[in-house]
């Protein structure tokens, strides 16, 4: 009997709390869901985030290298944060603590796109997956995880 444990953590965004859960733990194996809550300094609800990471989910054509794959699955915030970067954070601070992964977004919504176009594949470039044809594909291909992305 596989026995998980849920796992959190918590990081800071100005005035902004990350609340990170996953509420069955982070096993090598399958794809565990991770769940955000992000509240102001004053406890007030402020958004939300919703993650799978798929452990073993891409393996990069050119290069061979598989990698794990963390699915965008949403995050939503109140509107008067929105446009501020803290989404592109949300995955900064995902990409540091899972800096061996790639991501992907699950919901393909006219905002995600554009969002995805105009500052995550740009900001994460070599950390960028697209679905293309029907199937996943990394923004640069072969390409080396580049660390300066991360910071």
């Amino acid at each position: 009997m596989i026995v998980t444990r849920m796992e959190a953590w918590s990081e800071q965004i100005g005035e902004y709390g990350l609340d990170f859960t996953a509420p069955f733990g982070l096993p090598d194996f399958g794809s565990p869901r991770i769940e955000l809550v992000i509240r102001r300094a004053a406890g007030q609800y402020m958004g939300q985030g919703h993650f799978k990471l798929r452990r073993g989910g891409h393996t990069d054509v050119k290069s061979g290298i598989k990698y794990d794959v963390i699915v965008i699955s949403q995050i939503e915030l109140k509107n008067e944060i929105r446009g501020m970067g803290v989404g592109t954070e949300i995955v900064r601070r995902l990409a540091v603590r899972f800096p061996e992964s790639l991501f992907i977004g699950e919901n393909q919504n006219a905002d995600a796109k554009r969002w995805h176009t105009n500052q995550l594949d740009r900001r994460f470039s070599t950390r960028m997956l697209r679905i293309s044809r029907g199937s996943e594909e990394r923004i640069t291909l072969g390409a080396s995880l580049d660390p300066r992305e991360l910071k």
